[in-house]
C-alpha cells in the first residue's frame, strides 16, 4: 500500500518539475551571442554592436562577462536602447584587472526585451597600441533571469587597432625601444603636447606589474628633454611639452631577462612599447 502511494506521489510531482524546467530550457536555446569584424583607429572611441537573439516572455535580468586584452583596447563603457535586448541606456558595467591581457568586463540589466539577430547592446572601445594589432573581445558568460546559460552560442569576432593613420592627431607618443633587445641600457623617445604629469610602468608579458618610475630611488628611469637642458628623475612633478628620451636602466633592479611592456601614462592617456631584456 505505502508503494503504491509513493508511486502516485512521484507521479503527481513530475508533470510540476516539467512544467518549472521546460521555460528555461526553451529560453535557453534561443540565446545566442556575436561580433563582427571590425577596425578602429588607435586614441578614438568607437561603438561596437554585440549582436544576437534572446526571446522569452518574461525576461527580468541579463548579464553579459567578456574578456579582452587591455594591452591592446580599452573597453569603456556599455550602451543601450529601445531597439536593443538591452533597453537600459547606461546599463550597470564593470571593469576588473585579473590579468592585462585578460582583463572583465561584466554588464548587467534589468529591463530587457527580446530580439532576434539583432543588437544586445553598444560596446563603447578605444584603440590603444601604436602599431596595427589585432584583439578579440571573448564572451565567458551569461546569465539570463538569474541563471546561467549553459553550451553558450557565441561567435567571436576580430578588432583590428590601425595605430600610425591616427599619430598626427595625438601628439602624447611613446616610440620604440633602442636597441631592442638589448643589455645594459635602453633608450624610449616620447613625445608630450601639453604639460601634463608623466608615470611609466613596466609589465611582464602575463600582465604582471615589474616596476614603476613612482620608485625611482637608483635612477633607473630618467627622462631628458630634446629641446631643452631638462633633466627629470623624479615623476611626481609636471613635464613640459616637447620631445623627450627615456634612459632605462633595468639592470639596477636586477631585472630578469626577458620580454616586457613599457607603458607611459600621461594626462592624456596610457601608450605601450615593447622590450626584449638580455642580462651581461
Amino acid at each position: 500500500m505505502n508503494h503504491r502511494k509513493s508511486i502516485i506521489l512521484t507521479l503527481r510531482i513530475i508533470p510540476v518539475i516539467l512544467i518549472m524546467l521546460y521555460p528555461f530550457n526553451n529560453l535557453f536555446s534561443q540565446v545566442g551571442i556575436s561580433f563582427d569584424d571590425t577596425s578602429i583607429q588607435r586614441g578614438r572611441i568607437y561603438e561596437i554592436p554585440v549582436y544576437g537573439s534572446v526571446s522569452g516572455n518574461s525576461l527580468t535580468d541579463l548579464t553579459l562577462i567578456f574578456s579582452f586584452d587591455s594591452h591592446i583596447i580599452d573597453v569603456k563603457g556599455a550602451l543601450g536602447g529601445d531597439k536593443y535586448a538591452i533597453k537600459t541606456l547606461n546599463p550597470s558595467f564593470g571593469l576588473a584587472f585579473p590579468r592585462l591581457d585578460s582583463a572583465v568586463i561584466r554588464i548587467n540589466s534589468t529591463e530587457i526585451q527580446p530580439v532576434s539577430n539583432g543588437i544586445i547592446c553598444m560596446l563603447q572601445v578605444e584603440g590603444l597600441v601604436y602599431s596595427d594589432s589585432l584583439a578579440k573581445i571573448v564572451l565567458r558568460e551569461l546569465i539570463l533571469n538569474g541563471a546561467h546559460v549553459p553550451e553558450l552560442k557565441f561567435k567571436e569576432g576580430t578588432i583590428k587597432v590601425l595605430g600610425d593613420a591616427y599619430l598626427s592627431h595625438l601628439p602624447d607618443d611613446l616610440g620604440q625601444c633602442t636597441p631592442n633587445p638589448f643589455v645594459g641600457q635602453a633608450k624610449f623617445g616620447f613625445s608630450i603636447e601639453n604639460p601634463s604629469k608623466v608615470r611609466f610602468i613596466v609589465y611582464s608579458v602575463l600582465g604582471r606589474l615589474v616596476m614603476t618610475s613612482d620608485d625611482n630611488e637608483f635612477d633607473q628611469f630618467v627622462a631628458k628633454s630634446q629641446e631643452k637642458n631638462l633633466t627629470y628623475k623624479k615623476f611626481n612633478q609636471t613635464f613640459e611639452s616637447g620631445d623627450y628620451v627615456l634612459l632605462f636602466n633595468p639592470s639596477i633592479w636586477d631585472l630578469s631577462q626577458g620580454l616586457y611592456f613599457m607603458v607611459m601614462q600621461t594626462d592624456k592617456g596610457a601608450y605601450k612599447t615593447n622590450f626584449l631584456y638580455f642580462k651581461q
